[in-house]
C-alpha cells in the first residue's frame, strides 16, 4: 500500500499575527505592551467586545467606557476629535470645567483640532472659560446632545469590528492537537 503524504504550505500575513498578539494583549490587560506593539508595527486592532454595547455607551454618554474600549483603536483624527469635542461639551455641562480643560490640553485629537480647525478649537477654549455652560453655544444648527451622540455612534461604529474572543489561544490549541 502506497501512502502519500502531502505537505501543505500556508502563507500567513505578519499583520494578522500581530493582530492576534494585540487581541491577546488586550484581553489580558497588557495595554501598554499592546500600545508599543501597535506603534512599532503600525498595525491596529480596531475591535470592541460588542458593537451594540459600544453604540449604547456612546448614546448614553458613558465616556469612560467608550474611551477604554477605544484605547487600542486607531481612528481617523477627524472622528476622534468629534468624540473628544463632545466629551468636553458634556464635562462642561456637568460642571467638570477643570477636567475639560485638562482634556483640551492633553488629548491628541484636540491637538489635531487646534492645528487643523483652529476655529472649532478656540470655541472649546472659550466654552471652558465661561462661568456656565449653555447648550445652544455648543450645539449649532438645531443639533442636540442626543443627536450629536447618535452621529458620533454611527460614525465610530463604522471604524470598529467584533472578533471572536481568545483567537490566539484557540489557534495554539488547534495546532497542538494536530501536531
Amino acid at each position: 500500500a502506497n501512502i502519500f503524504i502531502y505537505k501543505m504550505t500556508i502563507e500567513i500575513d505578519s499583520n494578522d499575527v500581530i493582530r492576534l498578539m494585540l487581541q491577546f494583549m488586550k484581553e489580558n490587560n497588557l495595554n501598554e505592551s499592546a500600545k508599543i506593539l501597535q506603534k512599532e508595527s503600525g498595525v491596529s486592532l480596531n475591535t470592541v467586545n460588542s458593537i451594540e454595547s459600544f453604540i449604547s455607551d456612546i448614546q448614553h454618554g458613558r465616556w469612560e467606557s467608550v474611551l477604554s474600549q477605544l484605547s487600542l483603536v486607531s481612528l481617523p483624527l477627524e472622528k476622534s476629535s468629534n468624540l473628544y469635542e463632545q466629551i468636553i461639551f458634556e464635562l462642561l455641562e456637568i460642571g467638570e470645567k477643570e477636567l475639560a480643560i485638562e482634556l483640551l490640553k492633553k488629548a491628541e485629537p484636540l491637538e489635531y483640532l487646534k492645528n487643523e480647525q483652529a476655529t472649532r478649537y478656540h470655541k472649546l477654549v472659550n466654552l471652558c472659560q465661561r462661568p456656565s455652560f449653555n447648550p445652544s453655544d455648543a450645539y449649532e444648527g438645531g443639533l442636540t446632545k442626543e443627536k450629536r451622540r447618535h452621529e458620533i455612534a454611527e460614525s465610530l461604529s463604522n471604524e470598529v469590528t467584533v472578533v471572536q474572543p481568545s483567537r490566539l489561544l484557540s489557534i495554539i490549541k488547534q495546532s497542538l492537537k494536530y501536531q
